[in-house]
């Protein structure tokens, strides 16, 4: 999402040119895009010069509205999400520092604008950006 954003200057950007900035394989980035789309946080264009763009504004999109797109699950043990697979679910001493723990990314998520990763990913000094793309 950053990268179409960032990169987005009028024209469509084309799954082969997100992927290859990316470094994702371009099945699994398709399957993503078409979540984000149909979530109405992109819009495409079909034909030969057709592509990918932002439908709204980057300062419109928390993360969480994109964690929601994808239909990510915040929640970091498998027991939580599924309770049958826990007998002691009931009585599980830190079912409430799991759940209080969710709450609080879910917050900071919702805070996060697409906007600001933009921004601060643009106030980093080269080096670091680099570093960032070899890792």
């Amino acid at each position: 999402m950053a990268r179409l954003y960032k990169d987005y200057k009028g024209d469509p950007i084309s799954l082969k040119e997100i992927a290859k900035m990316e470094m994702i394989d371009e099945a699994y980035l398709a399957q993503l895009l078409l979540k984000l789309k149909n979530y109405g946080l992109i819009a495409t264009e079909r034909g030969k010069s057709g592509g990918y763009m932002p439908a709204k504004d980057a300062k419109e999109i928390t993360l969480m509205d994109i964690l929601n797109a994808v239909e990510e699950e915040i929640m970091p043990l498998e027991c939580f999400v599924n309770i049958a697979i826990c007998p002691l679910t009931s009585s599980c001493f830190t079912k409430d520092f799991w759940y209080n723990l969710k709450q609080e990314i879910e917050k900071a998520l919702s805070i996060i604008t697409l906007n600001s990763i933009i921004e601060k990913h643009d106030a980093m000094p080269i080096s670091a950006k680099e570093l960032l793309r070899q890792g």
